[in-house]
């Protein structure tokens, strides 16, 4: 198989190869690494479009240093409940701030060379372009069409949604760590 096998991407690359697993760079599922009996598994059953778009958002989401995608781990992801579309509306604004801070800029441009990433988030154009009226309604996001494209940028109610995130995010990683042994 070449490209993603996870979500097919064909812009995904295999960066190396090694005796057990593959890195995978993909726009959509990010940079992770794959056992090679899952890529086999995979391709003698295919996963469902929803179930592509759940394990790609989780991988995305929670791949770290080490991190390698295995049976196990795999068969948690494939069965994870999907995303409420509230929570994938603060995807979507956490995506923008990143582009924002990477572009250094406070307008992010949606356009064709950047949209495969938001499907990270959802599997279907219909779903993101839910995803940004929903934000634009919540008043998380401004947006006006300009020639190169569709322009958002973050609200300052938007940011106080960005901080408060960011707050739970601190408490969860503080009071509810693993214990170490």
């Amino acid at each position: 198989m070449s490209g993603c096998p996870i979500c097919y991407s064909k812009n995904a690359k295999i960066e190396s190869e090694a005796v057990d697993r593959q890195h995978i760079i993909c726009p959509r599922c990010g940079d992770f690494e794959i056992t090679k009996s899952l890529v086999s598994e995979i391709e003698n059953k295919p996963l469902e479009a929803r179930q592509r778009c759940i394990v790609s958002s989780l991988i995305r989401e929670n791949t770290y240093e080490g991190f390698v995608l295995n049976t196990y781990n795999f068969n948690t992801y494939k069965d994870a409940k999907d995303i409420s579309m509230l929570n994938r509306v603060d995807l979507l604004l956490q995506y923008v701030e990143k582009m924002n801070r990477s572009n250094n800029t406070l307008d992010y441009i949606l356009e064709s060379s950047n949209y495969e990433e938001l499907l990270a988030i959802t599997w279907s154009g219909y779903e993101i372009s839910q995803l940004l009226t929903m934000a634009v309604e919540a008043q998380y996001l401004n947006v006006k069409s300009l020639n190169m494209g569709t322009v958002y940028s973050i609200t300052l109610r938007g940011w106080e949604r960005l901080a408060a995130l960011e707050v739970i995010v601190k408490y969860f990683s503080t009071y509810h760590k693993a214990p170490l042994n």
